[in-house]
């Protein structure tokens, strides 16, 4: 797969390589796909949570989230 990128991306992410020890561009594409797709089962996972909670949905803040992921944690003994 190729992409193609304007003057100023290519140069962004030239020095984003060489300020955060990557390889090369490919590597960080990589990188950045890797954290994309976490955010995004993060927000699915949300997503059914939320409809499993129906009623609390909307009283969920960002302090209950993070209670919640840090149980989730705790029960499969994983690290933060």
């Amino acid at each position: 797969m190729n992409v193609s990128l304007p003057e100023a991306l290519k140069a962004f992410m030239q020095q984003r390589v060489a300020e955060v020890h990557f390889a090369n561009p490919s590597d960080d594409v990589r990188h950045l796909i890797r954290q994309d797709k976490g955010r995004v089962a993060r927000e699915r996972l949300e997503a059914r949570i939320l409809e499993g909670m129906v009623g609390e949905a909307e009283d969920a803040d960002a302090a209950d989230w993070q209670a919640i992921r840090q149980e989730v944690r705790e029960r499969l003994g994983v690290a933060a």
